[in-house]
């Protein structure tokens, strides 16, 4: 189910950014955004697979943990980076596709203890990655309400007058009764 999610979530990147071509006035034929989506997609697919499969070459020669992890490690780097700045393809769907492959084979090239070791480092890694997310989403969130918050006084300001005396009178108004009031008759 986290492999689908992956790749949902690695598609609609995909989709996201033909579209965001297309909304900046790049050529928009239906050929040439299926050929962007496709250029995007199966080459990110394509690499991913591609890496996976080297990777998996690899570390099923070796048996140092410390070794293995490093080059898995390496390879999710370089698959995304790779294929972001130098291929042009999905970094985003080649990173799930070699996540997915990785863990589907991985434990065909490690022995026991390699493969417990590799599965605690990535926990860990998902740990710490979810963790900053979380903290920058915090920071940003409270950059905007701060942000809003500046700008609603600012755009309120010389409608203050119009807004609060209303209300204020109101609310004397409603506690003068309330305060008036000596219970039933």
């Amino acid at each position: 189910i986290a492999g689908e999610s992956l790749l949902n979530d690695g598609t609609a990147v995909v989709a996201f950014m033909v579209m965001q071509g297309v909304a900046s006035g790049c050529d928009t034929t239906a050929f040439n955004v299926m050929n962007s989506l496709l250029r995007l997609a199966g080459g990110g697919v394509l690499w991913g697979l591609f890496v996976a499969a080297v990777s998996y070459e690899s570390i099923k020669h070796i048996r140092d943990p410390n070794i293995e992890i490093t080059t898995l490690l390496v390879g999710t780097l370089s698959t995304f980076w790779l294929a972001e700045n130098i291929l042009g393809v999905s970094g985003v769907l080649g990173t799930v596709v070699f996540g997915v492959q990785t863990a589907r084979t991985s434990f065909l090239a490690m022995d026991e203890r390699t493969h417990h070791a590799n599965h605690s480092f990535w926990t860990e890694v998902g740990y710490v990655a979810t963790s900053f997310i979380f903290i920058l989403a915090g920071v940003k969130s409270r950059d905007k309400i701060a942000s809003f918050v500046e700008n609603f006084e600012d755009d309120l300001a010389e409608d203050k007058e119009a807004v609060c005396n209303p209300i204020e009178l109101e609310m004397e108004c409603l506690t003068h009764h309330v305060c008036r009031w000596d219970g039933p008759e």
